[in-house]
């Protein structure tokens, strides 16, 4: 007496209590830059939005008192309740204090509905960063340009205010061509910034990042800073580049400070005489190497343009392991030994902590692009460690926090794959009763519940396209199977509001439009509606869900035909194929069962275990037992924990008369989590094969007191307690 093989899947949970299905959250970070805007402004009117940048938002207005116009910049929204406020303010004082032609005038500060706001000179033209798009200027042009830019940043500096953020993007070109340094935002005060600058707070852009800055933290940029950005903009002007470059922040940092820029010449032969030299000195690691004024720099770039010889020295800088004692030989006072050794010290221990992180993010990176998630998210966990020791700000860290959010959220899209992937094993149609059915419901709605985390990336944790486009499918078919389950239990009403939150975050599908109206007919006691007719061109995914949404209603006939125009749209396509098979194995097909889970296990990446175990079956099914014992072995090599497959091998060796093997079997399935009262009744089974009565009889019993509601167990037991 043997009973029939145990259905096509086993429990989806081996405890039955719904677990949380996804990893801690990423801690919370700051909310994208949105626009806040008083819906007026005392005097002004707002006529469009200029541009974004740094903490503002800037819009054209006019001017009503003196009708001009103006541009109005406001804190954006992210960063009001930071240090927005206190930029703008910066930035207000900063411009008092200055009055050159070729710095952006300061008309107003001013406060509105708690929202503060400039009121600047409006530069009509482009920004530099938009002329150098399309390509490096003429040599004359770029030089005219930055000797401007230098002699209106010595004006700054003479009025003790350092810029510390100088790039084209806050250079303003007028319709005439004239230069016009914008955005105070970062500037320095150098009467009365101690204390001012946290300790490692890189400010400004990495690209026009001076060494030391990088080395010390923001606290260290002085004029010679900005001397330093003047002669990044030159280089970049020069030549349609910036000196230094690299994969990530980290990456260019280091560089910043470890390497040694290529002669702007070699980039563009044919350049004026002297201005190798002359940019070499401006981008000096060393600042007392670099020119000792803004004006200094304007100077020769002023002798450039008229043929004389220029002050700076030719040749390059030696590297970071030389210059300390080139500093300290070169310098005669006591002053300039100490700057030197200042500068270096900090120097070499960013280098080397700079290309540390640098190598784990690119590490990250990579793994992040091979949907390596697990260790891509060491990687950058190992970076972060890193950086806290090094004396870098936090805009910097963002790069990394990026990256870990990616890392992070790619490991809770595996999560969910694995997870949906078990409740698309899990659901049998014929199998799933009582407490099993009000366990496998908990899971799908535990699962579905903790969906938004993976449904709504923050900032920087978007994935690769394909895996985003995998996530939706997951959710989609996640939120059809626990619809499916809800209906199971007669629960047609919610399985419809589930299919109608799924809508609601994944937008409209035709199967779920579908599904929805077999729920509502099914609460109302209506026949159920035919399925749709999918046209030719309907996507694979879209036929698979239907087929297996037919299947799991028990119309199987109606399933096959999708599901097979599935298949052969995406042979490559795990699931149709596996499904396919369970279509087969559902209409008592075996050999097309058999066909079907052996063209899922040609393609399966991570089920192979389970695709052994339904071929097992199928063959069993079939009449043969030899292919059926050696798949449920398999299964149990690529998954020691399926407890059906050593159920399932017991039952055929059972049938084929090997007691002693199908005991062996029994025991181990109860091991490893099945239903031991399922497990002790076929163990009594075969203890009765092998003409153990006793044993039979005592394994039976145990059954029973384990579930008395059992009948199979109490039917043995009652039959063995009968018989001599």
């Amino acid at each position: 007496m043997s009973p029939p093989h145990s259905r096509i899947a086993a429990p989806l949970s081996r405890s039955g209590r719904p677990t949380q299905p996804f990893p801690a959250e990423p801690p919370p970070f700051p909310p994208g830059v949105r626009t806040s805007v008083p819906p007026a402004v005392p005097g002004y009117i707002l006529l469009r939005e200029l541009g974004r940048g740094g903490m503002g938002v800037v819009f054209e207005a006019l001017d009503v008192r003196l009708d001009r116009a103006v541009a109005l910049k406001f804190v954006a929204d992210g960063f009001l309740s930071a240090s927005g406020p206190t930029r703008l303010r910066t930035e207000a004082v900063a411009a008092a204090r200055l009055n050159h032609p070729n710095l952006v005038q300061i008309y107003e500060v001013g406060e509105v509905g708690g929202n503060p706001y400039l009121a600047l000179e409006l530069v009509r033209g482009e920004s530099l960063t938009a002329r150098l798009a399309r390509g490096p200027l003429p040599p004359a042009a770029a030089v005219d340009l930055v000797r401007t830019l230098a002699t209106a940043a010595d004006h700054a500096h003479a009025r003790g205010v350092v810029h510390r953020d100088l790039k084209p993007g806050n250079v303003l070109l007028a319709e005439s061509g004239e230069p016009k340094i914008a955005d105070f935002g970062l500037a320095k005060f150098l009467d009365f910034d101690a204390g001012r600058t946290p300790t490692g707070a890189v400010l400004g852009t990495p690209h026009y990042i001076a060494p030391e800055v990088v080395a010390s933290g923001g606290a260290a940029a002085g004029p010679a800073a900005d001397v330093y950005a003047l002669g990044v903009i030159l280089y970049e002007c020069l030549t349609g580049r910036p000196p230094f470059d690299g994969r990530t922040a980290w990456e260019l940092m280091r560089r910043v400070v470890d390497d040694e820029p290529v002669p702007p010449g070699r980039r563009r032969p044919g350049l004026p005489r002297g201005l190798d030299a002359v940019c070499l000195t401006a981008l000096a690691k060393d600042p007392t190497r670099r020119y000792p004024s803004a004006a200094a720099l304007a100077a020769d770039l002023e002798r450039v343009q008229s043929g004389e010889a220029v002050r700076a020295r030719s040749g390059r800088v030696r590297r970071t392991g030389r210059r300390v004692r080139w500093a300290l030989a070169a310098a005669g006072a006591a002053a300039a030994v100490g700057a030197a050794v200042w500068f270096a010290r900090p120097a070499i221990g960013a280098s080397d902590g700079l290309r540390e992180v640098a190598a784990h993010e690119q590490a990250g990176r990579r793994l992040l692009a091979r949907n390596e998630y697990a260790a891509a998210l060491a990687e950058f966990d190992a970076a972060a460690a890193l950086a806290e020791r090094l004396s870098i700000a936090a805009p910097l860290r963002t790069q990394l926090a990026q990256g870990r959010r990616a890392a992070l959220r790619g490991r809770t899209a595996e999560d969910l794959h694995r997870l949906v992937d078990r409740l698309r094993f899990g659901f049998d149609p014929d199998g799933l009763a009582g407490d099993t059915l009000s366990r496998v419901t908990a899971a799908a709605d535990a699962l579905w519940g903790a969906r938004g985390p993976i449904l709504s990336p923050e900032g920087g944790g978007e994935l690769r396209p394909e895996t985003e486009s995998q996530v939706r499918l997951d959710l989609r078919d996640l939120a059809l199977l626990s619809a499916d389950l809800r209906a199971k239990a007669g629960a047609h009403q919610a399985a419809d509001e589930r299919l109608a939150e799924a809508e609601a975050v994944l937008g409209a599908d035709p199967v779920t439009a579908f599904a929805r109206s077999v729920h509502r007919a099914n609460a109302e006691g209506r026949p159920a509606p035919p399925p749709p007719a999918p046209g030719p061109s309907a996507p694979p995914g879209e036929l698979y869900r239907l087929g297996r949404l037919l299947l799991n209603a028990g119309r199987i006939e109606e399933a096959v035909e999708p599901l097979q125009r599935a298949a052969d749209a995406e042979p490559g396509g795990f699931w149709p194929q596996f499904t396919l098979g369970v279509a087969a194995y559902l209409r008592d097909r075996p050999a097309d069962a058999v066909a079907g889970f052996a063209a899922a296990a040609a393609v399966a990446r991570d089920q192979r275990g389970r695709c052994a175990y339904h071929l097992g079956l199928a063959h069993a099914a079939a009449g043969n037992s030899t292919a059926a014992v050696r798949e449920f072995g398999l299964a149990l090599d690529r998954e020691p924990g399926l407890a059906a497959a050593a159920l399932n091998r017991g039952l055929v060796r059972l049938r084929e008369n090997h007691p002693a093997d199908a005991i062996a079997d029994f025991a181990l399935a109860e091991r490893l989590g099945y239903p031991p009262a399922v497990a002790r009744y076929n163990l009594a089974l075969a203890h009765l094969a092998a003409g153990d009565r006793l044993a039979a009889g005592r394994t039976a019993q145990e059954a029973i007191d384990i579930d008395p509601r059992f009948a199979p167990a109490r039917r043995l037991g009652a039959k063995l307690a009968q018989e001599p």
